[in-house]
């Protein structure tokens, strides 16, 4: 089970960079079919009239995001199996020690569903949330952790530590008020709980360093 959980994140990666191909390549490729663009008007005379919709022109089947979905999802589970030297290309994360966080999980998961689907699972706030959580606990676990002074916060995550009911506050805290980022929290701590990572350590299953970074990224840009 968490060998296979470790292939999640670079299926969600690939599938998000497979999807981002795919929205640049589309329009051309309806350029080259004599379909409409984005934002150009529509012939009646030359569309197909089982696709008319009236005044708004040529629409695709409404199965269509569904298929593509899982044609993608497809493609980026073959490209994440190639083996590499003998591994698994989706197992070279593994390997360099460097476990994806939950959160940073769904937020990735959050961001393949937006631009297929157009819906938002997560909303400005649960987003901010987010960024403030992931920039605050990688601030105070890497500096520490790398040699930064005497003081080493990765070993709260080994046991029973403040670290525990600080994570469990901030999420009943994060659910009563309503802001999504608090199912993420909760999602960390059964994680940890059944062991879902590779990882024994808490920490693991909160924070990862591009979860870190992304999150101060983000941050400085909207305070700027």
């Amino acid at each position: 089970m968490t060998s296979l959980l470790s292939f999640l994140f670079p299926w969600l990666l690939v599938l998000w960079l497979l999807q981002a191909l795919a929205i640049r390549v589309r329009p051309r490729l309806n350029g080259v079919a004599g379909l409409p663009r984005a934002g150009e008007a529509s012939n009646p005379r030359t569309e197909n009239p089982g696709n008319m919709t009236g005044r708004q022109g040529w629409k695709p089947p409404a199965d269509a995001p569904r298929w593509r979905l899982l044609g993608l999802g497809l493609a980026s589970a073959v490209v994440v199996s190639l083996p590499v030297d003998g591994i698994p290309l989706g197992r070279w994360l593994a390997g360099l020690n460097l476990p994806p966080s939950i959160p940073l999980l769904g937020f990735l998961a959050g961001q393949v569903w937006r631009d297929f689907a157009g819906t938002e699972l997560f909303r400005a706030k649960d987003k901010q949330a987010g960024w403030i959580f992931g920039g605050l606990a990688g601030t105070v676990l890497y500096p520490f952790a790398l040699g930064l002074g005497n003081f080493d916060p990765y070993a709260w995550g080994w046991s029973w530590s403040a670290l525990f009911p600080i994570v469990a506050a901030s999420t009943m805290y994060l659910i009563w008020n309503k802001n999504r980022f608090g199912l993420l929290l909760l999602l960390s701590i059964l994680a940890y709980d059944a062991r879902w990572l590779e990882s024994p350590n808490f920490w693991d299953y909160l924070v990862d360093p591009l979860y870190w970074l992304l999150s101060l990224a983000l941050l400085a840009r909207r305070w700027k």
